[in-house]
């Protein structure tokens, strides 16, 4: 398990149609998607990855100001995501589809 899966996971999604869907499925009305849930659906594509591997390496600071993406020049859609926490704890992503 580590933040590389994440990685890879998020050009895998970029790239899959199908895969985008799944995780749009999981998404809540504010658009965001639970870490946990993702990871799951990742599992089950062959990425392994936990919440504590994409949380764990980043700060509070950082995970204040994550964006990430990943560009492509094959015309795929490029993901943008921001992770945060909700009161409770709960880590969600947000992503977003350019």
């Amino acid at each position: 398990m580590s933040r590389q899966a994440f990685e890879e996971f998020m050009q895998k999604l970029a790239g899959d149609e199908a895969l985008r869907g799944e995780a749009s499925a999981l998404a809540r009305d504010d658009g965001s998607v639970p870490l946990s849930s993702l990871a799951d659906l990742a599992a089950t594509n062959g990425y392994r990855f936990s919440v504590e591997d994409v949380s764990g390496e980043l700060g509070d600071e950082q995970l204040d100001a994550v964006a990430g993406g990943v560009r492509f020049s094959t015309g795929k859609p490029i993901p943008a995501f921001e992770l945060f926490t909700t009161s409770t704890g709960e880590y969600l992503l947000k992503i977003e589809w350019y």
